[in-house]
């Protein structure tokens, strides 16, 4: 399920890939089973752009985790019509797919991650964003 307030097109923001890394980390364990049934066998994210934080949501019959992390920059898509800055999007995730972000991103060695959440296809891609954002480190570009 995927809530969004005013927007159709793709929603990104940025975070620190150790922040992210770390919640996913923190919810996976806790991710159910199918036949636990209730829908436990997923990891919920929401993204909020208004408050700049990343939760990671997950349960199973047991236990439960929250993790959030803080964004660092997110974009504003039609804020001329009252969307942008205030908007928020949430998805499901497979614990497979949730295993797959640092199975990835561990390897590449970045500092920062782009979220790229898409309403309509109800999809979240994850990118290394390093040396991407003025001023926060990452790898210098070619030729400087």
């Amino acid at each position: 399920m995927i809530t969004t307030t005013g927007l159709d097109a793709g929603l990104s923001a940025v975070c620190r890939m150790e922040d992210l890394l770390s919640a996913v980390a923190a919810v996976v364990p806790h991710v159910g089973r199918p036949k636990d049934g209730g829908g436990v066998d997923r990891v919920r994210v929401v993204v909020d752009a208004g408050a700049m934080r990343l939760a990671l949501l997950a349960g199973d019959r047991t236990s439960a985790a929250v993790a959030l992390a803080p964004l660092l920059e997110t974009d504003e898509p039609d804020a001329d019509d009252g969307g942008g800055a205030g908007w928020v999007a949430d998805l499901d995730l497979t614990a497979p797919s949730a295993r797959v972000i640092p199975a990835v991103l561990d390897k590449a060695g970045g500092d920062t991650a782009a979220l790229t959440v898409d309403p309509i296809r109800r999809t979240l891609r994850v990118a290394d964003a390093s040396g991407l954002l003025e001023g926060l480190g990452g790898h210098e570009g070619v030729g400087d």
